[in-house]
């Protein structure tokens, strides 16, 4: 089993973490502020928007003379990259915006604040910033860590007789058969969202293969022929698999609906992350999860994807930049803040001075640390892909599940979309 820089990442944060208590910059705590100054932070984490705009009350309460307004747009709505470009093309700018690693970042380095003079940012886990670092520079927070692969109901598990978890696509397949047989949906495919698809389904591809990132270079330069090639044939296999034993209406069934079929015991299984505990605790906290790996072929995938969702950029002409580091510092530093990251945002976070209780975090994350600790890690490979690929990729799966190409036609056109966007 191949040892990733995520391991490390997690293995670093899973143990114990030093207690250094409030490092909140004096100088938000003694300066009088004659006008309210307005931070504006677009995030992509719809999951938890919610929770931000508590976060903003918390933060305004502790600082009146600070507002913070924070706009969500995720998964359940349009790109967020293209929303991103839309307010930077309009003039209408935020002063923390966010960005996925490497290729995805690429783009917004101009633009961001370099990190490094702030000595909060050296207790981040190692390698966690690695995604945005450019000569030595550091230009995000990672606010979190975040972990998938098949999250499943227990209990319809034992009932279909399963007591061994698959790390095989023959195991796998086993295991939708019994649990059909028990009248239940094997998978809750949410096949409508681009992400699913274009991001986490097809790094499952990539993280199955022995040498991802070399594996990249080669889909991108043309000398790996992806029609022909046995990772990404296997692949094709298992999403077929989850179209067999699937819901009815997948490529129309989006992320809120895919969860539910899960959490209303529809269906046993769904290809998701620990990013899920909050919305299903809201919809049925007593249902029994674990997180489990997602195998394509027979060589055996007992190994769960980490890696970190995005980062917070500050935007280094935003007339409030030094109001919304102070804002990230407090976060990542005070009591409150810190205590809000793991209690109220329940996220895995990305500093060693957090310290938190996997267990408190949900069936999810308690589950995840078995693999943690059995390092049993993998990354997330696809922002080494321009960021277009993402739809590009999640539209030419669409179009071979709706059955309008060949296995062939569909690998052969993947690759050349993919190509040409370099």
């Amino acid at each position: 089993m191949r040892k990733c820089i995520w391991l490390v990442l997690l293995l670093a944060i899973f143990s114990a973490c030093s207690n250094r208590g409030d490092q909140v910059l004096s100088i938000q705590e003694e300066k009088l502020q004659d006008e309210k100054v307005t931070i504006r932070i677009f995030d992509r984490k719809i999951e938890v928007a919610d929770r931000l705009q508590e976060l903003a009350a918390l933060y305004e309460s502790l600082y009146p003379g600070v507002k913070i307004e924070f706009e969500s747009l995720g998964a359940i709505s349009s790109s967020y990259d293209v929303e991103l470009n839309s307010k930077f093309g309009l003039g209408t700018f935020p002063d923390i915006f966010t960005t996925e690693a490497y290729l995805s970042f690429e783009p917004w380095e101009d633009i961001a604040l370099p990190l490094n003079d702030f000595s909060w940012i050296d207790d981040t886990v190692e390698g966690s910033t690695d995604g945005v670092t450019v000569n030595g520079t550091i230009y995000g927070v990672p606010i979190a860590l975040e972990a998938y692969g098949y999250i499943y109901n227990k209990d319809l598990f034992a009932k279909a007789g399963i007591t061994t978890i698959p790390t095989t696509i023959s195991e796998l397949r086993e295991a939708a058969r019994k649990l059909k047989a028990t009248g239940v949906t094997p998978f809750s495919n949410g096949y409508a969202e681009w992400w699913i698809l274009g991001n986490h389904s097809f790094n499952i591809a990539l993280a199955s293969h022995e040498t991802p990132n070399e594996y990249i270079e080669g889909i991108l330069d043309g000398t790996i022929n992806l029609s022909n090639d046995e990772t990404m044939n296997a692949w094709v296999d298992w999403l077929d698999l989850t179209i067999q034993y699937g819901n009815k209406d997948p490529l129309s069934t989006d992320y809120q609906t895919q969860v539910e079929k899960l959490v209303k015991g529809e269906a046993a299984m769904m290809q998701q992350g620990n990013w899920t505990q909050l919305m299903i605790n809201e919809l049925n906290s007593d249902i029994n999860l674990g997180i489990m790996p997602i195998p394509i072929s027979d060589k055996g995938h007992d190994y769960i994807m980490v890696g970190v969702p995005n980062y917070w950029i500050v935007h280094n002409q935003s007339p409030v930049k030094e109001e919304a580091i102070e804002f990230i510092e407090w976060l990542v530093t005070s009591e409150e803040g810190k205590a809000f990251i793991v209690n109220d945002l329940e996220y895995i976070p990305s500093f060693t001075n957090i310290e938190y209780d996997a267990q408190k975090l949900g069936d999810i994350t308690a589950s995840l640390q078995t693999y943690i600790d059995q390092e049993k890690t993998t990354g997330w490979y696809w922002s080494n892909f321009p960021s277009e690929s993402a739809n590009l990729i999640f539209e030419n799966i669409q179009k071979y599940l709706r059955g309008q190409a060949t296995r062939e036609q569909f690998l052969t056109n993947l690759q050349k979309d993919i190509q040409s966007i370099q």
